[in-house]
């Protein structure tokens, strides 16, 4: 009887241990690290994957015909290279604009139930077809598209294959195709993926404190937690403005200006000085300056610069940022205080978000077709 229970103790222990790291410390959280394993991409009834279909899509993402003068691509923002974003402040903008946020990345974007830092789409189908209109971006009327593709006999001949509809190229296919190639773009190896399977040398000693850290006392799962680290919410962090000046300063006005009215209606849309962020969607006062929470896998490799704005220039900086209780703005979320980390401890909280890191993307630009067979 003694022997049974004293297994009976043992076999929960393990199972215990397998399922939750509890840490000895003040504001800890018992973290289960299955929560941190990584699923399949939820793929929708209504697009579901097929080869043909992720090909197109590929091929559609780095044509440069889905801007109005044919100077950017998809890849042009979203550089394979640098994780899928652009290793800028700013994003790249169309011809005699600019941008006004940082480019989100692409990796993992399959598993977001927002996209766009304000988070105006709730499918990669809806997020692809809205870069390719806005003035300031691909500035491409969508239906000028469909009729172009059309008239390329690749394409013409691809879009029939893959979607079974005769002399017809609709946005909805285009938008069903680069979805589908951009739920191919994800992570599924990183040191930290291999330490929750069992590997406990996969991190760092470093990243171990520092994992340690983010489920502790720096309070980052919170908002950063599930397999691609976030809670698909939004927050306002008080995160600084950018200190533009000249033709710049000038251009990025121009650029809040119009998505403010265009989205919000405001009448004095030209006095906002700075980006009001998801109440630019919804409309609602509490929701003033809220961004979307990012995913934290390849974190490292899609630097310099952070956090909607591109106003954080590196890792550490950001942990600072967040150490010193973010920034000063009225409706600034609750959860964000001083996090009292020392700097040894700051460096070990990058060390951890290092190890989210995978390897290097390695995807050659596809051959693309001509108007007229070659």
């Amino acid at each position: 009887m003694l022997i049974q229970r004293r297994f009976l103790l043992f076999a929960a222990a393990i199972i215990f241990m397998l399922s939750c790291v509890i840490i000895a410390a003040k504001n800890v959280y018992a973290v289960n690290l299955k929560s941190f394993i990584l699923k399949p991409v939820p793929i929708p009834k209504n697009n579901p994957q097929t080869k043909e279909k992720i090909k197109l899509g590929k091929m559609l993402f780095f044509d440069n015909r889905l801007s109005g003068d044919g100077s950017l691509s998809c890849a042009s923002c979203h550089v394979p290279a640098a994780g899928f974003t652009t290793p800028t402040r700013l994003s790249l903008s169309y011809p005699t604009t600019m941008h006004w946020r940082h480019t989100p990345s692409v990796i993992d974007s399959g598993y977001l139930k927002f996209l766009f830092w304000d988070g105006r789409a709730t499918s990669l189908e809806q997020q692809a077809l809205g870069p390719i209109s806005t003035p300031f971006e691909m500035n491409k009327h969508i239906h000028y598209l469909t009729a172009e593709l059309y008239e390329i006999p690749v394409y013409r001949k691809m879009f029939r294959q893959v979607f079974h509809a005769k002399n017809i190229i609709t946005p909805e296919m285009v938008a069903e195709a680069i979805a589908s190639f951009e739920r191919t773009i994800v992570v599924t190896k990183t040191p930290f993926y291999s330490y929750i399977k069992g590997n406990k040398h996969a991190m760092s000693k470093k990243a171990i404190a520092g994992f340690k850290l983010f489920i502790g006392k720096a309070s980052c799962i919170r908002c950063h937690y599930g397999p691609v680290f976030t809670d698909n919410k939004f927050h306002a962090l008080g995160v600084p403005p950018l200190h533009l000046t000249g033709k710049t300063a000038k251009l990025v006005a121009v650029t809040r200006h119009y998505f403010t009215y265009v989205n919000a209606h405001l009448k004095n849309s030209n006095k906002i000085k700075r980006d009001l962020g998801r109440y630019l969607i919804t409309h609602k006062k509490s929701d003033i300056y809220k961004f979307a929470t990012p995913s934290l896998i390849d974190i490292g490799e899609i630097g310099p610069y952070y956090m909607h704005n591109g106003s954080i220039k590196g890792l550490l900086n950001v942990v600072k940022f967040f150490n010193k209780g973010g920034g000063n703005i009225p409706n600034k979320s609750k959860l964000i205080k001083p996090l009292h980390l020392t700097l040894k401890q700051e460096y070990e909280l990058v060390a951890f978000l290092k190890a989210l890191d995978g390897p290097k993307f390695h995807i050659t630009a596809p051959k693309l077709p001509h108007f007229i067979n070659k």
